[in-house]
């Protein structure tokens, strides 16, 4: 039997996880609208649980039932041609225009099943590993650029604080120095004084001697 028929099974085609977990989260929102005899027998417990945690906790018996319920697969397809209008249309012709969404396309592909649609997962899922490949790169970059950024601004830092240990280092300088200059005129004006009051005492003496006579 051949996959790639319209409406055949799926055997071996393992979906995108992306495209895998979309198709879940359709599955259990579809699954909140069915009256209770609507509902599959398989998918009854899940039922009851809100759509995140059907897929959380039911995401298997989802999974299973949409393979293996022909109309359960439709009442998802359905929902999910609605959502997607022209799309479907073009995905049963056979050309899908390429800025399409490869997730949503790999949705309907699954659910609706056209001649060929085996070929368009593995399209989406060479699409989605790119986009993938670009994502891991772009991060990269970013990543690289963050790393550039911070090892400049360490640097900057470095010839700030460098500058500003320079700058430091002129002005306790310059302070030594004004500092040397007044302890040598210190020194200077010590020394004339003390050189005039020995010459003061000599003078003193001097008369002194000469009083006495």
């Amino acid at each position: 039997m051949n996959p790639d028929q319209p409406g055949q099974p799926s055997p071996g085609i393992a979906l995108p996880e992306r495209v895998r977990l979309s198709v879940l989260r359709q599955a259990a929102a579809v699954l909140g609208g069915l009256t209770a005899d609507e509902v599959p027998p398989p998918l009854r417990p899940a039922a009851r649980f809100a759509p995140a945690k059907r897929v959380q906790r039911a995401g298997a018996a989802l999974a299973a039932t949409i393979e293996a319920d022909a109309a359960f697969r439709a009442k998802v397809a359905q929902a999910a041609e609605a959502e997607a209008g022209p799309l479907a249309d073009a995905l049963r012709q056979g050309a899908v225009p390429p800025a399409a969404d490869p997730v949503q396309v790999g949705v309907l592909a699954f659910l609706l099943r056209p001649a060929g649609w085996g070929e368009v997962i593995e399209g989406v899922r060479s699409q989605l590993s790119a986009q993938a490949d670009q994502t891991r790169s772009a991060e990269a970059d970013r990543q690289r650029q963050r790393l550039e950024a911070q090892v400049e601004q360490a640097r900057q830092d470095r010839r700030a604080q460098a500058q500003l240990a320079r700058t430091e280092l002129a002005e306790a300088r310059s302070e030594l120095d004004a500092a040397r200059r007044q302890v040598r005129e210190l020194t200077v004006r010590l020394r004339t004084a003390e050189e005039a009051a020995e010459t003061a005492r000599g003078e003193l003496a001097q008369l002194r001697r000469q009083a006495s006579r």
